[in-house]
């Protein structure tokens, strides 16, 4: 990672452990009703999905398979929290997932 770009190798699994703090810098912990999604397209105006992701744990696993059969390019991602009182929070605003070349791959 890069501040909050990620570059990986296209087929890799990766994990990524998300800390939220509150505004007075504590740890922010998920509550029952809370929703935590990993989500990533090709800009910021595409309403097509590539990946999303739930993250329950705190950490986002990037499963190999998410990404085998992706062009090697630049994506975009972020991270967004639901609140369970319906408020809305962007804890990593857009940034850049980029799935760089790989040399062994199956196919």
């Amino acid at each position: 990672m890069d501040g909050n770009n990620i570059h990986m190798i296209r087929g890799d699994t990766i994990r990524l452990d998300i800390e939220i703090t509150t505004a007075d810098g504590n740890p922010y912990i998920l509550k029952d009703g809370d929703k935590l999604l990993f989500t990533v397209k090709k800009n910021v105006f595409d309403k097509d999905i590539i990946i999303q992701k739930k993250i329950t744990s705190g950490t986002i696993v990037i499963d190999h398979q998410d990404t085998a059969d992706l062009e090697y390019r630049s994506y975009v991602y972020d991270v967004q929290l639901t609140l369970a009182n319906g408020d809305i929070c962007t804890v990593i605003p857009p940034s850049e997932l980029f799935v760089g070349y790989e040399v062994t791959f199956d196919g």
